[in-house]
């Protein structure tokens, strides 16, 4: 019997798009297939040390920057990095949804922007993208961004800790 680690990426990617599309995202085998295409990031971003630095950034009242999740990581912004990144906070993003929380990745913003929290234009495609494939209905894409920000802002006030949560 072939068990999660025995799929190839585009299975595990299959996997997960199929449990999103049924809208069954708090399943454990959703969770494993997320947890299993983190595992094979070849710049080893670590999905529970992004989370982490996201909520202590959201926990102060802050937005962090895309650098600051890479160091969490112990690694150094790069063009490389910078190319992965989206994938690894769309893992960050199902992982936070299936487990009912807000879209955490919402106040993960370019330096330039670290005050305003506003996304560049193809970030903001992408996080809106991610929400829509959640099954999240977006109507006014800004307004939902704020929406998000304000509700990690709140949730990370009221516990201060994700990743416990989010692991299990």
């Amino acid at each position: 019997m072939r068990t999660i680690k025995d799929y190839d990426i585009r299975e595990l990617r299959n996997l997960a798009a199929n449990y999103e599309r049924l809208g069954k995202t708090d399943a454990a085998e959703y969770q494993a297939a997320l947890d299993e295409l983190q595992s094979r990031d070849p710049l080893k971003l670590n999905i529970d040390r992004s989370i982490s630095a996201i909520m202590a950034a959201a926990k102060d009242g802050r937005f962090i920057s895309y650098g600051e999740v890479a160091r969490a990581n112990g690694l150094d912004w790069s063009y490389a990095l910078n190319r992965q990144m989206p994938k690894h906070l769309d893992l960050i993003l199902a992982k936070a949804y299936g487990s009912g929380l807000p879209l955490i990745t919402s106040i993960v913003v370019n330096q330039k922007h670290i005050r305003s929290g506003q996304l560049e234009a193809s970030s903001l495609k992408g996080f809106i993208a991610g929400a829509k494939r959640l099954g999240q209905k977006v109507e006014d894409e800004a307004a939902y961004l704020r929406d998000q920000q304000r509700r990690t802002f709140a949730f990370a006030g009221r516990t201060g800790r994700f990743a416990a949560r989010a692991s299990q």
